[in-house]
C-alpha cells in the first residue's frame, strides 16, 4: 500500500513532513510541520499520517475562516504582457523553491557537505522523479488551455501568494497561460536534473521583480504579524 506524499523515511523511521500553506502560515508561526510517527511499519505510519492530514486540513480551514477571503491587492486588468512574464519567472522561482525546501527536510546529516537543491531525495520520499515527468510531459505535449486544466490549481496556489488571481476571462489569457505553461516546463526540467545530480542556478522568488505586493494591509491587521510584511517585501520593477 503507497505511503501518503507526506511520510518521509529517515533510515528506518518515517516522519510526517508537510508545507504549511502561504495564506495561513503567519497564524501558525512555521512554514512546515515535521512530527515523528513512532512506528516503523508502513502500515501504522500510512494510518497515523493520514490521520495528522485530516487534523491539520481541519486547523488550516479554522484559520481561513477566521481570517476571511483575501482579495486581489493589486488590479492586474491592465498588466502588459511583459509583467505577467515576471510573474511565469516568479512562479517558476517558486516551484523550485518548494521542491528545495523538500529535499532540506529529508536530508540527512552525511547530505550536509552540499546544498540542499543537491540532495537526491527520490528515494526517501518516493514518486519525485515520476510526478516532475508527468509534468513536463502534460506542460510539453499539451495546448495552453489543456496545461491549465491540468495544472491551473498549482499555478493558482502558488500566484495567490503574491496576492495575483488567475482567470481565464484576462484580456490576454492565451498568452499569459502559455508563460505560466513554459515556467512550469522549465521548473520541472530543473527538478529532475536535481535528481540526476546535476543543479541549475535559479532566482529566489523574491528576486523576481514585478508590480504585486505580498500582501494586503487589511490582511496584516487581521494576523497581526509584521514578521509576514517584513519577509514578503513588496517587489518593484
Amino acid at each position: 500500500m503507497p505511503l501518503p506524499t507526506h511520510v518521509t523515511w529517515r533510515g528506518t523511521t518515517p516522519q510526517y513532513v508537510r508545507r504549511v500553506p502561504d495564506d495561513v502560515a503567519p497564524r501558525f508561526g512555521r512554514t512546515q510541520i515535521q512530527r515523528s510517527l513512532r512506528t516503523r511499519d508502513p502500515l501504522v505510519a500510512r494510518a497515523k499520517a493520514l490521520e495528522l492530514d485530516h487534523i491539520f486540513e481541519k486547523r488550516f480551514r479554522e484559520v481561513r475562516a477566521a481570517l476571511g477571503p483575501i482579495d486581489p491587492v493589486i488590479g492586474t486588468e491592465t498588466w502588459p504582457l511583459a509583467d505577467w512574464e515576471k510573474l511565469a519567472e516568479w512562479f517558476k522561482a517558486k516551484r523550485i523553491e518548494e521542491d528545495t525546501l523538500r529535499r532540506a527536510a529529508v536530508a540527512i546529516g552525511g547530505d550536509l557537505t552540499r546544498r540542499p537543491d543537491n540532495v537526491p531525495f527520490d528515494d526517501r520520499v518516493g514518486g519525485v522523479f515520476h510526478t516532475e515527468i508527468t509534468t513536463l510531459n502534460v506542460a510539453r505535449r499539451l495546448t495552453a488551455a489543456e496545461w491549465y486544466a491540468a495544472r491551473g490549481e498549482v499555478a493558482r496556489r502558488l500566484v495567490a501568494a503574491v496576492g495575483v488571481v488567475l482567470s481565464e476571462t484576462l484580456p490576454q489569457w492565451p498568452l499569459i497561460s502559455l508563460a505560466l505553461q513554459r515556467a512550469d516546463r522549465d521548473a520541472a526540467e530543473i527538478i529532475m536534473d536535481r535528481e540526476r545530480g546535476t543543479s541549475r542556478p535559479w532566482p529566489s522568488p523574491d528576486q523576481v521583480p514585478g508590480p504585486w505586493r505580498r500582501i494586503p494591509d487589511a490582511m496584516l491587521s487581521r494576523i497581526g504579524s509584521r514578521k509576514w510584511a517584513s519577509e514578503r517585501t513588496t517587489a518593484t520593477c
